[in-house]
């Protein structure tokens, strides 16, 4: 899915330095803090609730970047 939105420049600016300074496109370093808003709602309780956590975002995170890229 394409999303097009209007971010004020200040935003635009901060999330550009963030991508920048983690060596990612804009585009997938968007989607990553898109997807740790799923961790900041219901953190995992377990360390067996971190592990599938952390092994199927990540997996989602690079099937979505290869889609965009």
């Amino acid at each position: 899915m394409n999303i097009n939105l209007n971010l004020p420049p200040e935003l635009e600016n901060e999330l550009c330095i963030e991508a920048s300074q983690l060596n990612l496109p804009l585009s997938e370093y968007i989607l990553r803090v898109l997807f740790v808003r799923q961790i900041l709602a219901n953190p995992p309780k377990t360390g067996a609730e971190l592990v599938a956590y952390s092994t199927s975002s990540c997996y989602e995170v690079r099937t979505q970047s290869q889609k965009l890229g």
